[in-house]
């Protein structure tokens, strides 16, 4: 008998099983936190926290995913709108989402796993600092600039793990023109990266398979992968 859960997700049955996906918090709504949160709520992730103090305004709109109607609203709570509106249309099948109209500073966590999507190394080292403190498995740290991004992922029960992350949000910020920071196709490619991480740690659960850092630049489209944080990149294409 078909249910109406296989119905909608019956396309993607044979790489993850809707069921097994685990809860997720996403610190940061902006470019790839909007991203994020549409690519799982499609892809039937159960459970979406979000946190984001920002509004949305005119120049979030081409790199964002927002729409026109949600300028001047605050984007953990638009983004829970879009994403109600990206999802299938039976209640049962829509997950729960909980927006959180402020900047992280040391709330409970709710997801298992956390994108961190926040702007600046600043940033990153205070919300990373707070999340030591909590009860998580995963941390997916996105960073983008103009044509490049990088993904950093941190098994949360693995000292070692943690102690080479934490270097990566020290040092300086890549300077960037105020007009060439953030674009589409690159929000796609961090979030989609991300995604399929997200995918690899419900699969398989094996800390050895998964890369602790991946970057993609859209100029010499060089792609790199590091199995620890501090080996030589392994470069793919």
């Amino acid at each position: 008998m078909t249910t109406i859960e296989d119905q909608f997700y019956i396309r993607q049955r044979d790489i993850i099983n809707k069921i097994s996906l685990s809860s997720v918090t996403i610190i940061g709504c902006g470019a790839v936190g909007s991203c994020l949160g549409v690519l799982l709520a499609k892809l039937g992730c159960p459970h979406i926290e979000l946190f984001d103090g920002d509004t949305v305004e005119d120049h979030n709109i081409p790199n964002q995913y927002f729409p026109e109607t949600a300028l001047g609203k605050n984007k953990a709570d638009a983004l829970k709108d879009v994403i109600f509106n990206f999802t299938p249309p039976e209640d049962t099948l829509k997950p729960t989402v909980i927006s959180n109209p402020i900047y992280y500073t040391d709330e409970p966590i709710s997801g298992k796993i956390v994108f961190m999507c926040v702007d600046g190394l600043g940033n990153r080292k205070t919300v990373f600092d707070r999340l030591m403190r909590k009860r998580i498995d995963w941390v997916i740290d996105t960073r983008m600039g103009a044509e490049y991004f990088e993904v950093h992922t941190i098994n949360m029960h693995d000292d070692d793990d943690i102690m080479t992350y934490i270097p990566t949000t020290q040092g300086d910020e890549m300077p960037l023109p105020c007009t060439g920071r953030s674009v589409i196709y690159n929000v796609m490619g961090v979030s989609t990266i991300a995604i399929s991480l997200y995918v690899k740690m419900i699969r398989q659960k094996i800390d050895d398979y998964i890369p602790k850092k991946i970057t993609f630049d859209y100029i010499s489209y060089t792609l790199t992968k590091r199995y620890r944080e501090n080996d030589d990149p392994t470069i793919i294409i």
